[in-house]
């Protein structure tokens, strides 16, 4: 995928689907991002668990994953987190591995649904 925003740009290729990515300088710090799902424009920060959920396109959906994805991984469903983790998820870097499978379950399962993917980087 050719692209005048990005200079250099690598995209993945598997199973009808594909993903882009990208280093950004953001300040003075050089980061990764996925610039690209299946030719959607997005601007993604990768992180070690992902979900990516294919929806109709139609006005509460968005507001319906989340919900979904909040019931299963709500802390009184799997234990009280410390403050430091919850403080640690506000910034994205709380390891949700453990609840992906949740997450997933609880989203596929309802309607407007189209796909849904878990994705684990290692």
């Amino acid at each position: 995928m050719a692209s005048p925003e990005y200079i250099s740009l690598i995209t993945v290729r598997s199973d009808g689907h594909a993903v882009s990515g990208t280093l950004m300088t953001i300040g003075t710090r050089v980061e990764t991002r996925i610039v690209s799902v299946d030719g959607h424009a997005v601007e993604i920060a990768p992180t070690a668990s992902m979900l990516v959920v294919h929806n109709d396109d139609r006005p509460g959906m968005i507001g319906r994953v989340g919900m979904a994805l909040g019931e299963a991984i709500s802390p009184s469903r799997h234990g009280r987190r410390t403050r430091s983790q919850v403080q640690d998820g506000a910034h994205g870097s709380l390891d949700a591995r453990p609840h992906a499978g949740l997450g997933r379950r609880a989203v596929a399962r309802h309607d407007g649904i189209q796909d849904i993917h878990l994705i684990t980087l290692r």
